[in-house]
């Protein structure tokens, strides 16, 4: 996500009432030109090891995927039967909690929205938790269970493939 923003000044508006604006994007990582034939490295088109923060291969790609989230998101997998994932994204600045389903491949696109959430305030993060002990459970039915893409904290609480049950979010409005 990614912030479009007034000079932050303790609120989300300018001196003229204008809203931030967020955006959910994509910044697509170059792909190695071919790869060695006896090692399977991958090389840049000069023969080299590629690396992808290498200048010529910079800067990468951006594709704006969806208006709105702006501070924090979680990724979660609701339906590992589908090919999404669900980016659950904290709107510190239009002040709102909101679901965007992403369509996986190499043109990733949202195939689906909603506002989860209108009325929390200038939200600015979102964790998934599990709080009913679905991890335990998901060991026998994994494919039923939401699943963990990433918790959206720094602290690890779940890990990748974890199920969860609940979203906790912040809001600076208390």
């Amino acid at each position: 996500a990614r912030a479009k923003l007034p000079l932050l000044q303790g609120n989300s508006q300018d001196d003229n009432g204008t809203l931030g604006k967020g955006q959910l994007v994509w910044l697509e990582r170059p792909m190695p030109h071919t790869f060695d034939v006896r090692t399977g490295t991958p090389l840049d088109v000069d023969g080299t090891v590629f690396d992808p923060f290498r200048p010529s291969n910079t800067p990468w790609k951006l594709r704006i995927l969806d208006e709105g989230p702006d501070v924090m998101f979680s990724v979660a997998d609701l339906d590992p039967q589908d090919d999404t994932i669900e980016v659950i994204a904290s709107q510190f600045f239009s002040k709102k909690l909101s679901l965007h389903s992403i369509k996986l491949g190499l043109e990733p696109k949202v195939t689906f929205r909603r506002v989860i959430d209108d009325r929390c305030g200038a939200a600015f993060s979102s964790v998934l938790a599990d709080l009913d002990g679905l991890t335990t459970m998901q060991q026998a039915d994994a494919a039923h269970y939401p699943m963990v893409v990433d918790s959206g904290s720094t602290v690890v609480s779940l890990n990748s493939n974890d199920a969860f049950s609940h979203l906790l979010v912040t809001s600076h409005e208390c």
